[in-house]
Protein backbone atom coordinates (compact mmCIF):
# COMPACT_ATOMS: atom_id res chain seq x y z
CA UNK A 1 0.00 0.00 0.00
CA UNK A 2 1.14 3.55 -0.71
CA UNK A 3 -0.10 6.37 1.52
CA UNK A 4 0.28 10.04 0.69
CA UNK A 5 -0.70 13.01 2.82
CA UNK A 6 0.00 16.72 3.12
CA UNK A 7 2.96 17.32 5.43
CA UNK A 8 1.95 20.80 6.61
CA UNK A 9 -1.48 22.45 6.37
CA UNK A 10 -2.06 24.71 3.36
CA UNK A 11 1.22 23.72 1.67
CA UNK A 12 1.99 21.53 -1.33
CA UNK A 13 4.63 19.33 0.33
CA UNK A 14 3.48 15.69 0.59
CA UNK A 15 4.78 12.67 2.50
CA UNK A 16 4.45 9.30 0.80
CA UNK A 17 4.92 6.01 2.61
CA UNK A 18 5.80 2.87 0.68
CA UNK A 19 6.33 -0.13 2.96
CA UNK A 20 9.01 1.02 5.45
CA UNK A 21 10.13 3.93 3.23
CA UNK A 22 9.13 7.58 3.50
CA UNK A 23 9.46 9.91 0.51
CA UNK A 24 8.48 13.52 0.04
CA UNK A 25 7.01 15.22 -3.02
CA UNK A 26 6.58 18.90 -3.80
CA UNK A 27 6.13 21.23 -6.72
CA UNK A 28 8.69 23.81 -7.79
CA UNK A 29 8.72 27.52 -7.15
CA UNK A 30 6.98 28.11 -10.48
CA UNK A 31 4.09 26.02 -9.11
CA UNK A 32 3.76 28.05 -5.93
CA UNK A 33 5.93 26.02 -3.57
CA UNK A 34 9.62 26.01 -2.64
CA UNK A 35 10.88 22.85 -4.40
CA UNK A 36 11.56 21.06 -1.09
CA UNK A 37 11.40 17.63 -2.75
CA UNK A 38 11.14 16.06 -6.20
CA UNK A 39 7.87 16.59 -8.03
CA UNK A 40 5.53 13.73 -8.91
CA UNK A 41 6.77 14.04 -12.51
CA UNK A 42 10.35 13.67 -11.25
CA UNK A 43 9.36 10.48 -9.42
CA UNK A 44 7.67 9.18 -12.57
CA UNK A 45 10.81 9.83 -14.64
CA UNK A 46 12.97 8.29 -11.90
CA UNK A 47 10.73 5.21 -11.79
CA UNK A 48 11.14 4.72 -15.54
CA UNK A 49 14.91 5.13 -15.28
CA UNK A 50 15.10 2.68 -12.36
CA UNK A 51 12.89 0.20 -14.20
CA UNK A 52 15.25 0.27 -17.20
CA UNK A 53 18.41 -0.24 -15.16
CA UNK A 54 16.88 -2.87 -12.87
CA UNK A 55 15.56 -4.78 -15.88
CA UNK A 56 18.98 -4.72 -17.55
CA UNK A 57 20.62 -5.91 -14.32
CA UNK A 58 18.01 -8.63 -13.77
CA UNK A 59 18.32 -9.87 -17.37
CA UNK A 60 22.11 -9.96 -17.18
CA UNK A 61 22.11 -11.88 -13.89
CA UNK A 62 19.43 -14.31 -15.12
CA UNK A 63 21.37 -15.05 -18.30
CA UNK A 64 24.88 -15.09 -16.85
CA UNK A 65 25.93 -11.95 -18.73
CA UNK A 66 28.67 -9.98 -16.96
CA UNK A 67 27.32 -6.52 -16.11
CA UNK A 68 29.12 -4.49 -13.48
CA UNK A 69 27.24 -1.23 -13.97
CA UNK A 70 23.96 -0.03 -15.42
CA UNK A 71 22.93 3.59 -15.94
CA UNK A 72 20.18 5.50 -17.67
CA UNK A 73 19.22 9.17 -17.71
CA UNK A 74 15.97 11.02 -18.14
CA UNK A 75 15.44 14.70 -18.87
CA UNK A 76 12.44 16.96 -19.16
CA UNK A 77 12.23 18.73 -22.48
CA UNK A 78 11.92 22.49 -21.88
CA UNK A 79 8.60 23.78 -23.15
CA UNK A 80 7.08 20.29 -23.14
CA UNK A 81 4.08 21.49 -21.14
CA UNK A 82 4.76 19.24 -18.16
CA UNK A 83 4.33 20.54 -14.67
CA UNK A 84 1.81 22.29 -12.43
CA UNK A 85 1.80 25.54 -14.39
CA UNK A 86 1.20 23.89 -17.75
CA UNK A 87 -1.66 25.21 -19.86
CA UNK A 88 -1.77 22.09 -22.05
Amino acid sequence: MIDCETERPNEFLQVMRVRAHALRADVGADGGSNDAAPSPHDYFDAALAACKTLTATWYAKKNGIPLAWSRTSSATIPGSGRGPTSSK
